[in-house]
C-alpha cells in the first residue's frame, strides 16, 4: 500500500495502523515509510488482512481542519474461504425441547460467500425442505480473531429449524458449507433442555433402626445428567429434608440407595425427585415406613420379659407349693382327730372290757365261795375224811391232825 504525501514543510514518514470495519485497532507497524507492504501469513489466516489501514503524518503545524495529525485511509478485502467464526465456541452445544420446535445456527464470515448450504446427521444428508426440517441463512454481525485481536464482522448466520423435537433428535448435526468444488465442516450438538421426567416405580425396599433403602427405576434425563433427590420427613412434620443421591447401586432398569442416620422405632415419609441443569421434575407418590427397634432396646425388653417370666413362673411354684403344703396339714388334722376319736372309743371298749372281767372274777370268787361254803354244809363227815385221805397222798396236812 502507498500514500502520498504534501506538505509544507515536507514529511517522508507517516506511522501505519490496520483497523476493523468497527473501529478496532487491529495491527501498529513500525514501517513509517510511505509504502506499507503487509507482512506474509498463512493462506488460512489471509483473510485477517482485511481491514481498514490508516496513515498519519505531521509536520508541527496544525492543518486547516484544526487538527495536528493528518490521516488518509484505504479498505482493503482479502479473500477467503468460508470462516467459522470464533464466537461458535459458546454456541457448539445448543438445546431444545422435547416435543417442541428449535433453531440451531452457525456464524459464518465468507468473502466471497459460500454457494451451497447442506446439514446431516450420522453421515446422512437431512431433507431441509420438509415438514421436519428448514434451513436459511441472514446477514448479521459476527465476532472473530483477527491476529489476535477480537473484532466484529459482517458475516451470516445459517440455521436449520427441527420441529417436534423427539429423543433421537438430540444428536449431533454437521453444517457443510461450500465454495466452488470445496466445503469446509462445522459440527453442532442439539441437546434437550426439558426437564428430567419423574422417577418411576419408587418404593422402600427395607428398613432398619437407623437406615432406610428405596429402589427407583430413572426416567428420561431430559437430555442433561440428571441428579436424583430424596427428601424425607418425620410423619406429621411439615418440613422436608433433601438428600442428595450419590453412588447409587444400578441393578437391572433399577436403582437402589439407602438413607442413614434416621432415629429408631420412628415412622417417616418419603419422596423423591430428578433434577438437571434445566429444571426437575415432579415429586413422586410419598412412601411412609416405620424404622425398627434398635437392638439396645430389644435386648432390654427381652431382659425384662425373661426377668418378668421368670418371677411369675416362681410365683406359680411357690403357689402350687404353698397350696400342697396347706391342703396336707388340713388333712393330717382331720386324720389327727379320727385316730383320737377312735382311740377314745378303745379306752372305752377296754374299761368295760375290764369291768366286765372284774365282775366275772369277783363273781366267780363269789360263786366259788358259796359253792365251797355249800358243799361243807351238805357233805357227810365220812367225805370229808376220804377228801383228807387223798390230800395226804399229796403230802398235805390231814384234817384229823
Amino acid at each position: 500500500m502507498h500514500t502520498t504525501l504534501d506538505a509544507n514543510p515536507p514529511v517522508s514518514t507517516c506511522k501505519w495502523q490496520q483497523r476493523s470495519k468497527y473501529g478496532e485497532i487491529i495491527r501498529d507497524f513500525s514501517n513509517n515509510n510511505q509504502t506499507l507492504t503487509l507482512p506474509t501469513v498463512h493462506k488460512d489466516q489471509r483473510y485477517q488482512d482485511t481491514g481498514e489501514y490508516v496513515c498519519s503524518a505531521e509536520n508541527g503545524i496544525i492543518g486547516i481542519n484544526g487538527q495536528l495529525k493528518q490521516t488518509g485511509s484505504a479498505y482493503v478485502i482479502s479473500t477467503a474461504p468460508p470462516v467459522i467464526t470464533a464466537d461458535n465456541k459458546d454456541s457448539s452445544t445448543q438445546y431444545g425441547k422435547n416435543g417442541k420446535s428449535t433453531k440451531i445456527f452457525v456464524n459464518v464470515y465468507s468473502i466471497p460467500k459460500y454457494t451451497r448450504i447442506s446439514w446431516y446427521t450420522h453421515n446422512t444428508q437431512l431433507h431441509v425442505v420438509s415438514n421436519k426440517y428448514a434451513t436459511n441463512d441472514e446477514p448479521v454481525i459476527v465476532k472473530d480473531v483477527f491476529h489476535g485481536v477480537d473484532v466484529q464482522l459482517d458475516g451470516y448466520r445459517v440455521t436449520l429449524t427441527i420441529s417436534n423435537l423427539q429423543e433421537a433428535d438430540f444428536t449431533n448435526y454437521t453444517l457443510r458449507l461450500y465454495y466452488s468444488s470445496q466445503y469446509v465442516l462445522h459440527e453442532v450438538t442439539l441437546q434437550s433442555s426439558s426437564p428430567p421426567e419423574t422417577p418411576s416405580n419408587f418404593t422402600i425396599s427395607s428398613s432398619k433402626e437407623t437406615s432406610i433403602t428405596v429402589q427407583w427405576i430413572p426416567g428420561y434425563d431430559g437430555g442433561q445428567t440428571q441428579t436424583f433427590y430424596i427428601e424425607y420427613r418425620i410423619t406429621g412434620s411439615s418440613e422436608w429434608v433433601p438428600w442428595e443421591v450419590k453412588n447409587s447401586n444400578q441393578f437391572d432398569s433399577y436403582m437402589v440407595y439407602t438413607l442413614t442416620g434416621f432415629q429408631d422405632e420412628t415412622s417417616y415419609e418419603l419422596r423423591m425427585y430428578a433434577k438437571n441443569k434445566f429444571n426437575q421434575s415432579q415429586h413422586t407418590d410419598i412412601e411412609t415406613i416405620r424404622t425398627q427397634k434398635s437392638d439396645g432396646q430389644m435386648s432390654s425388653n427381652a431382659i425384662i420379659g425373661t426377668v418378668a417370666g421368670v418371677l411369675v413362673v416362681l410365683l406359680i411354684v411357690c403357689a402350687v407349693i404353698i397350696s400342697i403344703l396347706v391342703f396336707k396339714k388340713r388333712k393330717g388334722t382331720k386324720k389327727t382327730k379320727k385316730n383320737a376319736g377312735f382311740y377314745e372309743n378303745s379306752e372305752f371298749q377296754n374299761v368295760q372290757i375290764r369291768d366286765e372281767y372284774e365282775e366275772v372274777i369277783s363273781k366267780s370268787d363269789t360263786e366259788e365261795k358259796q359253792t365251797s361254803k355249800t358243799y361243807e354244809a351238805l357233805r357227810p363227815m365220812e367225805a370229808v375224811e376220804v377228801y383228807d385221805d387223798l390230800e395226804n397222798d399229796k403230802g398235805l396236812p390231814s384234817s384229823k391232825s
